[in-house]
């Protein structure tokens, strides 16, 4: 889609609607400053630099605090990359897997990184990842994935009532194509987790998902179903199901708590893909159709609101004009 779109001259024309509604708002002295700017950030982050048909998607695999998402990036990749344990909140930065193709294209990874205002900076060392601070990025090794898998902070974790790692838990929401969501038996019915994902996921533009359910080897395919699917539910609403790319379940084993193996991801389906194949499986051309077809319907919807507010603004000066001029006619022929 990013070709066809950019051809149609579409991408010009947003750009330039861009560009023009805040200058009309200011124009006009519209109220909703701050829905604007959100609606701006959303147009350049998740439009303007995706219709590249050369950035892969982006996968977030995000949740709350000691839920196994570095433990997840780490088996994905089948490397050591992320520090893991048995502490929340161990992880304090966004951590991206760079498809080896766009290696040493700084370029592309830096429009990426956009929603982080952050320059892109090569991960050197995994205790890095310990200490607040801007992104940072590995190279897949080659035919693993062409996608961008993106490690990222609890955003349940944090002390006084505070959500340490929310702000760039957001970010990384803002910059996913779609969300690779691990939850346990503790959260999977935490409303605070899914209603924040809920935010950042179908505000504008609904992103699908992955379901990765931590459970008991106990569980039953039906348990882990109805748990999987409160959680869809909680996030979506009515309409999960289309937005539920596949569930998969990781059952406890003390051998990955002690760092000694990568997780085993299992379909809930016994005749499903696995979750390798599953993501390289990922029809990208829809994937990105799909999804800028649902943030430009909701960005003109947007501006469609904001047009209207801007023609009731203008009727309003024209009326303040059209007395001041009468009110002015007045004072002459009383002057006279």
């Amino acid at each position: 889609m990013g070709v066809d779109v950019m051809d149609s001259g579409l991408y010009h024309h947003l750009k330039t609607l861009r560009a023009e509604l805040p200058r009309l708002a200011g124009l006009l002295k519209l109220e909703g400053g701050p829905e604007l700017a959100s609606w701006c950030k959303i147009v350049d982050q998740r439009l303007l630099t995706r219709f590249d048909p050369k950035i892969p998607p982006v996968a977030a695999i995000c949740g709350g605090g000691s839920s196994g998402k570095s433990t997840l990036f780490n088996s994905l990749l089948e490397g050591r990359f992320a520090p893991t344990g048995g502490r929340a909140g161990m992880n304090r930065r966004i951590l991206f897997s760079v498809p080896e193709r766009l290696a040493g294209q700084t370029r592309r990874i830096a429009a990426l990184l956009e929603p982080f205002a952050s320059e892109p900076k090569p991960l050197e060392h995994p205790e890095e990842l310990l200490q607040p601070g801007g992104p940072l990025y590995l190279t897949t090794r080659p035919g693993r994935f062409d996608l961008i898998l993106m490690d990222t902070p609890d955003f349940d974790t944090g002390a006084g009532g505070r959500y340490a790692n929310r702000q760039s838990a957001q970010g990384a929401l803002e910059a996913a194509d779609l969300l690779i969501y691990v939850f346990t038996n503790s959260s999977y019915n935490n409303r605070d987790n899914t209603d924040f994902i809920a935010r950042m996921l179908t505000g504008i533009g609904r992103r699908k998902c992955f379901l990765v359910y931590r459970c008991y080897p106990s569980f039953t395919a039906e348990e882990v179903t109805e748990h999987a699917m409160t959680v869809a539910r909680n996030i979506y609403g009515a309409d999960a199901e289309h937005y539920v790319l596949g569930i998969f379940r990781v059952d406890e084993d003390n051998r990955v708590a002690a760092g000694e193996r990568f997780i085993a991801l299992r379909p809930l389906d016994p005749q499903g893909r696995s979750v390798a194949d599953t993501l390289n499986g990922i029809d990208v051309q829809q994937l990105r159709s799909e999804l800028h077809a649902a943030v430009l319907r909701d960005v003109l919807r947007d501006v469609r609101d904001g047009l209207a507010r801007a023609q009731d603004s203008l009727a309003e000066l024209r009326r303040y004009a059209d007395g001041l001029q009468a009110l002015q006619n007045g004072c002459l022929r009383e002057a006279l």
